[in-house]
């Protein structure tokens, strides 16, 4: 595989070339943890994502076990959810009692929304780009008299200065994507985070179309939740997921629901009258998908091998690679933004919705599958991916 430009950031000294060799054999030998993609073109990941290899493995031998071996792997279970834990801290700068494993990003977000003490006239802040997954949450907020808000976006962006004439204060918690799932924006964290520090408003973060395509390190940006699901860019099975929530907001959260894992000493099981767990592991609730958590974590180790800045630059350069080919085939650039604001999606569009829609189920023929959304077509490739399946989207589109 080779590139056709410098990386983002990097210059073309002698060392700094070395390591990117590196970088690329080691995406390259990746590719072969994915044999979905032998017979297809898979380009898109911000829908769902192909399991690997190791994936495949972890899950088969939790099976196996389950079928064939000693039954009795309670506390192995238990050792390897505090495991993916402690992989998913580590991705993203925590500490392992800030997390709690979820089933999707929306159950994390409910986590949150639901255990906030809302009073009438409380207000919430959303942009009019979100995916209902960091929507219904907070509307459902409403039966207890909130406000909620939706910003207009500019230009297809949310930044502080579109925060600001919202503001009342009422205002007590703004949520976003990290990225956008239907344009590939890729919002400013820190400057968000400290705008809602500054003005006393809780800052929750939807991770999910950005999570494994990029890093996020929230030692450094100033939120107060992060909500995730695992069957994108994370590559995990679907029902997968977590959410990671400072001590201090946990504090001020009240359990919408409870169960027996919510305990301190859950395994004294007729002491009922114990403290509720200190760590988020109080949202767990009970007996987790079991299964999946073998799969996730294999997932998750598999991004930490390959590094998440390495995937970043690769999937940058990606679908820059398209960004810059795609107008000279009559194509009209939705995700226009500079390499600080995207992520691994590429939104276009080559006429009108009808138009487009041809042209998505002529790819899907030729075993080439991205996305139709909102009349437009949304291109996502992973870190598997390389230059030659570039050219040969390009190629069939050009052919169509």
């Amino acid at each position: 595989m080779r590139f056709g430009r410098t990386p983002p950031d990097r210059t073309l000294d002698s060392q700094t070339g070395f390591v990117y060799i590196i970088i690329v054999m080691k995406l390259t030998d990746a590719r072969a943890l994915f044999p979905a993609v032998e017979d297809q073109l898979y380009l898109n990941h911000a829908a769902s994502s192909p399991f690997s290899l190791r994936v495949e493995e972890a899950l088969r031998a939790y099976l196996d076990r389950r079928v064939r071996g000693d039954l009795d792997d309670f506390k192995r279970d238990l050792r390897e959810t505090a495991d993916l834990r402690s992989a998913l801290a580590a991705l993203i700068g925590s500490s392992p009692d800030r997390i709690a494993l979820t089933s999707n990003t929306t159950h994390g977000l409910n986590i949150v929304a639901g255990g906030i003490h809302w009073e009438q006239g409380d207000q919430i802040l959303l942009s009019d780009m979100e995916f209902p997954a960091n929507v219904y949450p907070f509307l459902n907020t409403r039966r207890f008299g909130t406000e909620v808000v939706r910003i207009p976006s500019r230009d297809g962006r949310i930044t502080p200065d579109d925060l600001r004439p919202h503001l009342t204060d009422r205002t007590r918690l703004f949520s976003v994507s990290y990225v956008q799932y239907l344009n590939g924006y890729r919002a400013d964290l820190e400057a968000l985070g400290e705008f809602c520090r500054r003005h006393d408003i809780l800052f929750i973060i939807d991770a999910i179309q950005g999570l494994g395509a990029l890093p996020l390190d929230v030692s450094r940006i100033p939120c107060d939740a992060v909500a995730c699901g695992g069957h994108k860019w994370l590559m995990s099975p679907k029902g997968t997921g977590f959410l990671y929530i400072t001590e201090d907001l946990q504090d001020r959260l009240e359990m919408a629901h409870f169960g027996w894992m919510s305990v301190r000493k859950p395994f004294e099981f007729h002491h009922f009258d114990q403290e509720t767990d200190s760590s988020a592991q109080r949202y767990e609730l009970a007996t987790p998908n079991q299964l999946g958590i073998y799969g996730m974590h294999a997932a998750v180790r598999l991004l930490q091998d390959v590094g998440l800045a390495t995937i970043r630059d690769h999937l940058l350069n990606l679908t820059g690679y398209l960004r810059d080919r795609l107008p000279a085939m009559g194509c009209e650039i939705r995700t226009p933004f500079p390499d600080r604001e995207r992520a691994g999606i590429l939104l276009f569009s080559r006429g009108d919705a009808r138009e487009n829609h041809r042209i998505f189920q002529a790819l899907a023929e030729q075993g080439i599958t991205i996305s139709f959304r909102e009349g437009a077509l949304r291109v996502a490739p992973h870190f598997y991916n390389n230059r030659s399946d570039m050219d040969r989207f390009l190629a069939a589109l050009g052919a169509i």
